[in-house]
């Protein structure tokens, strides 16, 4: 008898709230599918560095240089005892104008033509293994870089070096764990051994040669530290941990999904207890029934757990089905610069699963508390038990005459039941949170101050020219002014260098390789770098980041030793900054400081127009100064900068997407099933409101006018409680690049209008269809009122 009474209710209950537990097993589903993709493709990424550098066979210690002094370098490196074997990749300098379909192909940072390792860092295709050696007039290159010039296999190529000029055919697009990365600045095109000789023996000027030198050995930090005891012109040092740290943006989306995912089991678990409370308050005649037959509180508790249980069994198992293919679209965009084994992810899935279907029954089992305080007289009792009725009204209309009736009854409703709405605020809040962090993030790199972070001002041009030394280019720099004057364009350049030096206190053995900038423009315009103390004035003053100060275990106002080739000198810190540079590990010159021409480069030239007479806007001045000369790479601030952090504008803005139409799908879930539950539970006093004239118009109005109160309330929380939050996105976000004290930038109109208009229109429309419940009601279900 109890058995069947038992099933009876079950199957009631879940015909009667089909849209309540539809809605409840709809998010279940959510919750599985993130929560289960998220952890899987998290752990994945994780294990694919260690998967990707056994692949590629990615040695221990890499050094970078100019071609110079090779010979020497390469006997002193010969002579370590403890260097067991490296290799040398030699790679041709390509820029803009080496390439005759141009506009077909874009360009980011140094490139270098190469051919394929014989020994380590291997490029990888398709299969996760190395590819073989190219034939004449075959090319390679990332998929990154594929992908950003729209690029695909069979497509083809033009390069011209010198007097030399040969069109390639794209074979492979690689996962290049050496210069794959959107973090590293070159990038290489594979070519065959007969191509890159075809080059190497052009009559015209001779190219530009880039050194990359793969080191096996057990001990990297003795490599490091000699090296740096030597004069050798060296551009850059790291270890396989600075390789690995370029695959941490791969990380982002992946971290991103595991957050969804745990917002959206906070809301299920809110939504979970309101489904329960609401129902066990509904439900309280049965209750009183079974209680009065003798059933105990456990038994009836059993029959709403094994309710949540059937249900939570098959939303979990239809999230976790559906994990698998939504983690492997997700895992599209890391998939292109990392070999992934993705082998064992399935159990990875199940057991995310089975964790949501028990936290569901432990939620359920807490939140079924009210049955104990059920008794058989309520069922008598309509629901009472006979005390006094509290007043419902939290104001008073008479003494509000000056506002509407439909907005006094929405005002009135929230505030004489706020707990009722604790869901859809906290469900709201976290929306718009997960809405505001990311397009801050986004702002901030599309704003201006970034460019400050890469050791540059805020000008109107940037040119980099094909010349290599750097007294050419200070040469070139008055001569292009000249040049550009006498057709008509008038501007001011500057020209800033770029120092590779080696930085360390007492002990030259604690040193590391920094990469410096100067520039004559830094006192005044770089101040938003600055994070404490003066910048630096004087020849022997620096500016150090953060980071690398923390690394030195330095101070403003230490004195630090800095070595560039043979030269040794004093510096004292003055200042401390910030930079996305070389991952944050550089500093910065005073533009007084003497530096011999030997160890610098030019990073650009940045030019500011003087008189724009003739020309409306930029663009058109740039291309006036391209046909003036059209060897020189000439570009905009926002294009120069795209060079650098284009792909992390990419990935934030496919996140700022894939969260808001997440956020905006909750929402709707979300006002849809309070709305019919309030529906639901004020059945008797609508029907009393239509007996005494109220229409259906009206009615729906005021569940609209509620949930749209309830939006405003929340939106507002949610964007006031970003504002201490910010530092932590910041950190996150901008820390991996170098920058973890960056400001976010919040775009007004955006934070403040634009988004919460869309959460506005998509919550009322949501909304506007679940008030359709209103027209269902009878006059006659008066007799259910309080």
């Amino acid at each position: 008898m109890k058995s069947i009474m038992f099933f009876s209710i079950l199957r009631k209950d879940l015909k009667r709230k089909k849209s309540m537990n539809i809605i409840l097993l709809l998010f279940i589903t959510l919750c599985a599918m993130f929560t289960a993709s998220s952890v899987s493709n998290l752990i994945v990424v994780t294990g694919a560095v260690e998967f990707y550098t056994e692949k590629s066979r990615l040695t221990d210690f890499f050094i970078f240089k100019s071609d110079n002094d090779t010979e020497q370098f390469e006997e002193w490196l010969s002579s370590l005892s403890y260097v067991d074997d490296f290799e040398k990749d030699i790679g041709i300098i390509v820029n803009d104008e080496n390439f005759i379909n141009d506009d077909y192909f874009t360009l980011m940072g140094v490139c270098a033509l190469t051919t394929r390792p014989e020994r380590y860092g291997f490029p990888l295709g398709d299969d996760n293994n190395p590819i073989p050696v190219l034939s004449g007039g075959e090319i390679a290159l990332s998929r990154f870089d594929a992908r950003r010039s729209e690029l695909k296999i069979g497509d083809e190529i033009t390069i011209r070096v010198g007097d030399r000029e040969r069109t390639f055919t794209l074979t492979y697009t690689t996962k290049d764990i050496m210069y794959g990365s959107p973090y590293v600045d070159t990038k290489r095109l594979i070519i065959s051994d007969e191509d890159y000789d075809y080059f190497m023996a052009t009559s015209g000027e001779q190219p530009v040669l880039y050194l990359a030198y793969s080191i096996s050995t057990a001990y990297p930090q003795t490599v490091h530290r000699e090296l740096q005891k030597q004069g050798f012109i060296v551009q850059m040092t790291g270890d396989r941990a600075m390789i690995e740290q370029t695959l941490t943006l791969e990380m982002v989306l992946a971290s991103l999904l595991v957050v969804i995912g745990v917002v959206l089991i906070i809301i299920a678990f809110a939504i979970l207890r309101f489904t329960i409370v609401f129902t066990l308050q509904e439900d309280y005649r049965e209750i009183g029934i079974m209680k009065a037959i003798g059933l105990k509180n456990s038994a009836i508790k059993n029959i709403y757990i094994v309710k949540y249980f059937a249900i939570s069994l098959v939303a979990a198992t239809g999230g976790t089905i559906i994990s698998i293919p939504f983690g492997t679209m997700m895992l599209e965009s890391v998939q292109d610069n990392m070999a992934i084994q993705s082998d064992g992810s399935m159990g990875i899935n199940i057991i995310c699963g089975v964790v949501i279907i028990g936290l569901v029954l432990i939620f359920c089992r807490l939140s079924s508390g009210s049955v104990d305080k059920f008794t058989a007289i309520q069922a008598i009792r309509g629901g009472s038990t006979g005390e006094r009725f509290k007043k419902k009204r939290f104001f008073h209309l008479n003494r509000r005459k000056s506002i509407p009736t439909v907005f006094y009854m929405a005002f009135n409703s929230i505030l004489s039941a706020a707990k009722s709405y604790t869901v859809l605020i906290i469900t709201f809040v976290l929306g718009t949170l997960l809405i505001i962090m990311p397009l801050n993030a986004l702002n901030t790199l599309k704003g201006d101050d970034v460019i400050y972070l890469f050791g540059v001002v805020k000008s109107d041009v940037y040119i980099v020219s094909p010349d290599t030394t750097v007294e050419a280019d200070i040469k070139k720099a008055g001569e292009l002014e000249q040049l550009y004057k006498e057709n008509g364009i008038e501007l001011e350049l500057n020209t800033v260098l770029l120092i590779f030096p080696w930085l360390y206190t007492d002990d030259m053995d604690s040193g590391i390789q920094m990469l410096g900038l100067q520039s004559s423009v830094y006192e005044t315009d770089m101040n938003k770098n600055y994070t404490g103390g003066t910048p630096p004035v004087l020849p022997n003053e620096i500016a150090v980041t953060n980071l690398a100060m923390d690394r030195l275990g330095v101070v403003i106002g230490d004195t630090v030793s800095v070595k560039i080739g043979t030269d040794i000198s004093d510096y004292i810190i003055t200042a401390s900054m910030q930079s996305m540079n070389n991952m944050g590990i550089s500093m910065l010159f005073s533009k007084a400081a003497d530096i011999d021409a030997p160890h610098t480069s030019t990073m650009t030239l940045q030019g500011n127009f003087i008189n724009r007479t003739g020309f409306e806007t930029t663009e058109e001045l740039i291309k006036q100064m391209t046909e003036i000369t059209p060897d020189y790479q000439i570009k905009t601030a926002g294009q120069w900068l795209d060079q650098y952090i284009g792909s992390s504008i990419e990935i934030i803005e496919d996140m700022k997407f894939l969260v808001l139409f997440v956020v905006l799908f909750i929402n709707g879930l979300i006002t849809i099933l309070l709305i019919r539950t309030f529906v639901t539970r004020e059945r008797g006093e609508i029907s009393l409101m239509k007996n005494i004239g109220f229409n259906n118009r009206f009615l729906k109005l005021w569940q609209i006018i509620r949930i749209i109160i309830v939006l405003f309330v929340s939106v507002t929380l949610g964007t006031l409680l970003s504002n201490p939050l910010n530092p932590v996105i910041s950190r996150y976000t901008f820390g991996i690049m170098g920058a973890p004290q960056m400001p976010l930038n919040v775009v007004a109109f955006e934070v403040y209008f634009l988004y919460p208009m869309l959460l506005l229109f998509g919550t009322a429309a949501a909304a506007i269809f679940g008030s359709v419940a209103v027209n269902k009601i009878d006059f006659r279900e008066i007799n259910n009122v309080e």
